[in-house]
């Protein structure tokens, strides 16, 4: 039985992603890949170009569903202080995960991989403001606020803990604690 080049990609990118996370881009090699993936090198390189391109699209991907969770939330739950309450507990656990560690890793290796992901976090961005102007425009929020000024505390407080703080649980924990602080200093009285 013949197995299709979608299942080979998958194969290879699942493998890719759990290496990325457990041993950083530096690692592995495509030899392990290869090896460990049951294909030949030289199919897996007619697969995929190199290393570099196998790591943005695993980071890539990685990034789209990481986004696809918080847009539902921000687009599917009705009532707004859930959503944000949801939001808050989410997006810490989701940035604080084991992804942190390794995407640094990979941002000093690659550092074209960091800005095509900046330039997939827009479409993010664009949500969570405009999830923010809502609540500014239904008096949930405080009206003497801007939603992207709040945005860019939330950035702030994102940048510091990721970079002061421990990664995994203890990162989650302490991004959760702020964003909460950050609610209680923007809702409206």
């Amino acid at each position: 039985m013949k197995v299709s080049n979608s299942i080979l990609e998958q194969k290879i990118a699942d493998r890719a992603r759990d290496y990325i996370f457990q041993r950083g881009v530096l690692g592995w090699s495509m030899d392990q890949l290869a090896a460990d993936t049951g294909i030949a090198k030289n199919t897996l390189y007619k697969i995929v170009s190199s290393k570099e391109d196998l790591v943005l699209k695993v980071v890539i991907n990685y990034v789209q569903a990481t986004q696809a969770q918080l847009v539902a939330l921000i687009e599917h739950e009705p009532d707004y202080l859930t959503a944000l309450e949801k939001m808050i507990v989410i997006f810490p656990a989701l940035v604080g995960g084991h992804a942190t560690n390794a995407f640094q890793d990979v941002f000093n290796e690659y550092p074209s991989v960091e800005e095509s992901v900046y330039s997939h976090r827009d479409m993010l961005t664009n949500k969570v403001i405009g999830f923010l102007e809502t609540g500014i425009s239904r008096g949930i929020l405080r009206s003497d606020l801007q939603a992207d000024f709040i945005f860019s505390m939330l950035q702030a407080l994102i940048l510091y803990f990721m970079k002061s703080t421990n990664h995994g649980s203890e990162l989650s924990e302490r991004l959760s604690l702020a964003f909460r602080c950050l609610l209680e200093g923007i809702r409206s009285k």
